[in-house]
């Protein structure tokens, strides 16, 4: 596998952009990775790429909530020549995101007996408030004088003593045009759940599972077989049927995961009114086409 270059790599700074911000989560990576994996996600851009001429037998597929997912690829675009980081700065965050900018604490002023009070420091609390504080939606904020000459453990008590007595309510932002569905999903079901989805596309000859086995689903199961080498026998029955039902639950969970994605709605275990079938042929050409295209981008970068 080639290694991100460097310019590509999502940083901390990239979530305060050109008047948005949005908060820190993986979750909207994992987002943007399931929906290259949505077969309903996939027939939007084949409809907008042909203007609507499809193939008969795509057209068959169409689901019934198709007008859904078109407002979604309409506003996400053709992830499968999009790196993240690019496609994050230009779209992703006024998708995630919200207005403004983030609250931040910062030093305004800084005043001593040999360099006090000038204009110019009162200027700096003005512009403050005149400027970055109505970016930030004008949360809650105390102006206090901390005396540098204290120690560090007085000083951080004091604070803590004047932040405790008028600490405001807890900042939220304001609504983006996408929201996560919740944000107590387990993170590493969903990784899991993608691997298993990888694979499947990567491998459509494996059976259920040799894909457990490669996605390395179990601790337990996974390791215990070589996904190429091991053979199915009746000395390990038992423990491969439990890889074929965990990688089933897996694979179940990673198709509701990406049709729900393709329509707005991530994460959601829940099963979709309208769900087109998941072809591991036809997204192993895909991916394979993928592959190629982000290798030769990112020699782009090196």
């Amino acid at each position: 596998m080639y290694k991100t270059p460097k310019k590509l790599t999502f940083r901390r700074s990239d979530l305060s952009r050109a008047g948005w911000f949005a908060e820190e989560t993986r979750f909207y990576r994992l987002w943007f990775e399931l929906l290259k994996l949505s077969p309903s996600y996939e027939l939007a851009k084949r409809y907008r790429t042909s203007k609507g001429k499809l193939k008969a037998a795509d057209r068959a597929r169409l689901p019934e909530d198709f007008d859904r997912v078109l407002a979604v690829y309409d506003d996400f675009g053709d992830l499968q020549t999009q790196l993240f980081r690019p496609w994050w700065l230009k779209t992703g965050i006024r998708l995630f995101g919200s207005r403004g900018a983030m609250p931040k604490t910062q030093l305004l002023m800084k005043a001593s007996r040999g360099n006090g009070l000038i204009e110019e420091k009162l200027d700096s609390v003005s512009n403050y408030f005149k400027g970055f504080w109505l970016e930030a939606n004008q949360p809650d904020v105390m102006l206090i004088a901390v005396p540098l000459n204290f120690t560090r453990q007085r000083a951080m008590r004091e604070v803590k003593k004047l932040y405790d007595e008028n600490i405001g309510k807890k900042f939220e932002p304001g609504p983006a045009k996408y929201m996560l569905a919740t944000k107590h999903t387990h993170f590493q079901s969903i990784v899991d759940a993608l691997a298993v989805l990888f694979v499947r596309a990567a491998r459509p000859d494996f059976k259920l599972w040799q894909v457990g086995v490669e996605a390395k689903i179990s601790d337990t199961y996974s390791k215990m077989f070589d996904s190429k080498a091991s053979k199915r026998s009746a000395k390990y029955a038992d423990e491969i049927r439990t890889l074929e039902i965990l990688t089933s639950r897996k694979l179940k969970l990673a198709k509701y995961l990406v049709e729900n994605a393709a329509r707005g709605l991530f994460p959601s275990h829940n099963k979709p009114a309208h769900v087109v079938d998941f072809d591991p042929k036809e997204f192993n050409t895909i991916i394979r086409d993928r592959n190629k295209w982000t290798k030769s981008e990112h020699a782009k970068y090196q």
